[in-house]
């Protein structure tokens, strides 16, 4: 087996040996989990130095100062699907990524775009399971996808999801111990990503410029949430058998494996931006500040986070956050509602490092309009034309346009909220998407008529008000 030798010296990361993670081609690992639990911390001991020259330079100038604004959606899962692709399983079901997102065709994608392009949107995210991307035959439907997102003009977020190959029927769990969690990283995420880009940068469908400068990798959605796995192998879960949630996500772990992430990208020679693990304000494990307001645990999580990358020499990412309201009083008004989300935003910024002020990645926020009937209305929506209203005053706010630089709209379209076979998650997701349910399946009508509540005014008064036109 061969075997990278890597030595840190002086703040230099010198390399000899194979550089590039060809697991395509059936080649080794640069090197092995055993070679990291000798040689020490991929985060620490060989990160050291590695990203304090120009990797750290591109990361600081990342993006523009012009925020952009645009959608949250599945386009990707959607037109696999279309295409015939099946998706992968968790614990013998099809995973809730794709079971509750229709087929979406070519000729729909391509209307979307051409038409949010032509009012100035220029970013959209996308959450894609980590089993669809190590997946040889979904290869070309990503690649699909992209061009049309290259052809527009667009930026790309791409965050990972579950399911993870290699865990137990592929569930969502990562271990407890950091030094394991790390090498999990590694093997599981990382390498196996970076193998994926680097087919992809050797694709003549897209310009390499685009696609290392564009698309934006956060290693994982709403990290704050995950999962812990038992040293058997199995998730860890409560007396009834609930997953237990909210703790193993740590600011430290989170820490690790952004640098992680950094580092394969970087010996990879990929230059696309890693941010930090996106979190959504639900974190139940120990913090070094008390959380007494309702969005502390955004802004005292970005503390620790930043603490511990600056532990492990690692510049970190720039934050990604989703940001929801929760259960919303029909009594409070549009005005009201978007000084809520302000609020949680000066909230999570307020300890950031100077590097990363202004650049805020807001990767899923939104209003509802609608639940399903049979829903609980805890979590209900408020009427079309408030929305409406409050799109327009959050996009044209002040407070957004000096602390964020992209913020993608959850959804385009609504989830499928029809019962699928095995399935039942989902059901009561409310209606995000503002997009007429009867229209986006068809493709792109009009402008005027596909869009419901949240539609042509807002996205021109947008466009002037962060574009300056």
């Amino acid at each position: 087996m061969f075997k990278a030798k890597m030595f840190v010296k002086k703040g230099v990361m010198a390399v000899s040996g194979l550089l590039l993670l060809c697991a395509f081609q059936n080649c080794n690992a640069p090197f092995s989990s055993a070679d990291l639990s000798k040689k020490g911390s991929i985060a620490g001991d060989l990160f050291a130095g590695a990203l304090n020259g120009s990797r750290i330079a591109s990361l600081s100038a990342a993006g523009t100062r012009m925020a952009s604004i645009g959608f949250a959606e599945a386009f990707i899962i959607g037109n696999a699907r279309a295409h015939g692709y099946r998706c992968p399983l968790w614990g013998g079901t099809e995973i809730s990524q794709c079971a509750n997102v229709p087929a979406i065709s070519d000729h729909t994608i391509k209307s979307f775009l051409s038409a949010l392009s032509q009012k100035g949107v220029r970013v959209h995210k996308e959450t894609l399971p980590m089993a669809l991307l190590m997946d040889p035959s979904a290869t070309d439907h990503l690649l699909r996808v992209l061009e049309l997102y290259q052809a527009f003009g667009m930026k790309l977020v791409l965050e990972l999801s579950f399911p993870i190959l290699g865990n137990p029927n592929n569930m969502p769990c990562f271990p407890k111990d950091d030094k394991r969690f790390e090498i999990f990283v590694y093997e599981k995420l990382a390498n196996p990503l970076a193998a994926v880009f680097l087919a992809i940068s050797k694709d003549s469908r897209l310009n390499q410029n685009w696609f290392q400068n564009n698309v934006i990798v956060t290693p994982w959605g709403e990290f704050d949430n995950v999962p812990a796995l038992n040293t058997d192998g199995t998730c860890e879960t409560d007396k009834d058998g609930n997953l237990v949630n909210y703790v193993t996500g740590s600011p430290k772990k989170a820490a690790i494996m952004t640098a992680v992430f950094n580092y394969v990208f970087y010996v990879n020679q990929l230059k696309n931006e890693i941010t930090a693990p996106s979190i959504a304000n639900v974190y139940g494990g120990e913090l070094k500040n008390a959380v007494q307001g309702k969005y502390d645990k955004l802004r005292y999580y970005l503390k620790d986070y930043y603490s511990a990358s600056a532990e492990l020499n690692s510049p970190g990412g720039r934050p990604n956050i989703h940001l929801y309201f929760g259960a919303i009083d029909p009594r409070l008004s549009a005005e009201q509602l978007v000084a809520d989300y302000e609020s949680g935003i000066q909230t999570a910024v307020a300890d950031l490092p100077e590097r990363f002020r202004g650049k805020l990645i807001i990767g899923e926020t939104g209003f509802a309009d609608a639940l399903p009937v049979q829903c609980e209305p805890s979590m209900g929506g408020i009427p079309v034309a408030k929305r409406e209203e409050a799109y327009l005053r959050y996009v044209q706010s002040e407070v957004v346009h000096r602390e964020v630089e992209i913020m993608t709209l959850w959804r385009l379209f609504n989830l499928d909220d029809s019962p699928h076979p095995g399935y039942s998650l989902g059901l009561c997701e409310a209606t995000f998407g503002v997009v007429h349910a009867g229209e986006w399946p068809k493709g792109f009508v009009s402008y005027e008529q596909s869009f419901k509540g949240a539609g042509l005014k807002v996205f021109e008064g947008m466009y002037r008000k962060w574009s300056g036109n």
